[in-house]
């Protein structure tokens, strides 16, 4: 997915008015008045409300109407209610001029398969008190759907700083760094742990991800990661906060003695090297919780504010079974080369989709200050399931006099099989395919996977060199028993 960037800005103007500044290419320039739609003890009571749901046990689900009308007794706030919050906040973002403008530049993008609509969100410094709302849940009315569910129009907190962008393409695995920090003893960390593992299990089993899980949750034992390690991404699990007197984020980590240390944003933004990192995710209570005063006091602005390109952070705390399809579908989307806002779009998606009355998919909420959001390198298209030829110096009985035989990438396995899963082995150090991140251990298994790993890689060819340089007494025998195949 190629995305359109719709810049908007929203910057103070006098009591309730805000002016709404809206960019692009395709519609150049808007600039309108827009009166928030909430006073400001209204406005703290909704978010209080909203807050309580997000932060219940359970599925923390909207609750729904009944058929009279009147909204369940076990719920402060329904399902019409999320969505007249969004559709409040999407008529003030977009008055006017600016909602024309933004059709405009739907209209250009959608017409084109694969291309969509980056909604850029920025906030000057006396609008920063808007800037903790939670925009994840702008809802188009006239689409009846709300703006983050469809990913073909991403919502970024974009933040404009005086520092250089790299771009974040990075070849081979993703590298990730995971961090559990558990100084209180309440985390249940094997089950933290586990939940992130299961979420990147057949990602890591393809070599698409490496996640390395560091010993220990002190500074020390991060500094050193980072000081010796190459990674791409650093996943963070446990406790974060906003300390209401410094106005600035931290995250809980261990003083290596049974006590806690709060790891201020700024400290975390230098220990982090922003010239080696790509990512930060802090699945953290409040990560991206922020000051009213300062724009850059949430830890996850606070990192970009420090260079890192991107940061993904909780605004509330998030479920075990909503985290867990989070993880899975958007580092599977990263590793297979999209965008992370569009990845994160897939995972807000799968949530609301194995959860539908669940509001978590609006708890994540992605920080950016790249212009394009790729990790990996777009992954290849599929080749075609054409015949792989496989030359021998001698026709056994029952071949063609061409001394070939023809086998398509179905009926490879087959002949793998006639290896011992020795032989398997040492064709995986001579091809260097991670074999330790091949979790089967049965011959055929073994065959198979290795296969997937060599195809997406289009290194199919040098398997077969190996077998005809390495193995053709075995695979003799495996053709004889097969016979001819032609397909």
């Amino acid at each position: 997915m190629e995305y359109l960037d719709f810049k908007i800005s929203v910057e103070h103007d006098s009591a309730q008015r805000y002016k709404i500044s809206a960019n692009s290419k395709e519609g150049g320039q808007t600039h309108v008045l827009s009166d928030f739609p909430y006073e400001p003890s209204e406005l703290q009571q909704t978010l209080k409300k909203i807050s309580d749901v997000l932060q219940v046990t359970g599925v923390r689900a909207m609750g729904r109407r009944k058929k009279d009308g009147s909204a369940n007794e076990d719920k402060e706030l329904t399902a019409e209610d999320f969505e007249q919050f969004g559709e409040d906040l999407f008529s003030f973002l977009f008055p006017g001029e600016t909602l024309a403008h933004l059709r405009k530049v739907i209209d250009t993008a959608f017409k084109i398969k694969d291309q969509g609509v980056r909604l850029q969100l920025r906030f000057a410094e006396n609008a920063a008190d808007l800037a903790a709302i939670p925009w994840e849940f702008l809802r188009d009315a006239a689409k009846r759907d709300f703006i983050v569910l469809d990913n073909r129009t991403s919502l970024v907190r974009y933040i404009d700083l005086a520092l250089p962008i790299e771009p974040l393409s990075t070849s081979g695995s993703l590298k990730v760094l995971g961090m559990v920090s558990n100084p209180l003893k309440d985390l249940n960390v094997e089950k933290e742990k586990n939940r992130i593992e299961e979420a990147v299990r057949e990602l890591q089993a393809d070599g698409r991800i490496q996640l390395t899980w560091l010993e220990g949750d002190t500074v020390e034992v991060l500094q050193d990661a980072i000081r010796n390690g190459d990674w791409d991404v650093f996943h963070y699990i446990g406790h974060g906060d906003f300390d209401e007197t410094y106005q600035e984020g931290t995250l809980q980590l261990s003083d290596g003695l049974g006590g806690v240390i709060n790891l201020f944003a700024r400290s975390l933004g230098r220990l982090l090297r922003p010239e080696k990192l790509k990512l930060v995710v802090l699945n953290s209570c409040r990560g991206a919780s922020a000051s009213n005063a300062d724009l850059f006091s949430s830890t996850a602005a606070t990192l970009l504010n420090d260079g890192i390109l991107a940061t993904l952070a909780m605004q509330y705390p998030i479920t075990d079974s909503a985290a867990i399809e989070l993880a899975r579908t958007f580092y599977s989307a990263i590793a297979d080369g999209v965008s992370v806002d569009y990845a994160l779009a897939d995972g807000r998606n799968m949530i609301s989709l194995k959860f539908p009355e669940s509001a978590e998919w609006a708890t994540p909420v992605l920080f950016m200050r790249s212009s394009d959001g790729r990790l990996m390198a777009p992954k290849p298209k599929p080749e075609p399931d054409v015949p792989i030829v496989i030359r021998i110096p001698k026709t056994p009985d029952g071949w063609d006099e061409n001394n070939r035989l023809k086998v398509t990438k179905r009926k490879f396995k087959d002949v793998l099989e006639g290896f011992t899963i020795e032989e398997l082995k040492n064709f995986a150090d001579d091809l260097d395919v991670p074999y330790e991140n091949l979790p089967a251990q049965t011959k055929d298994a073994v065959a198979r996977e290795m296969i997937g790993w060599l195809n997406r890689r289009r290194r199919l060819g040098t398997l077969v060199d190996l077998i005809n340089d390495e193995g053709k007494e075995q695979i003799w025998a495996v053709l004889d028993h097969l016979g001819p195949i032609e397909m």
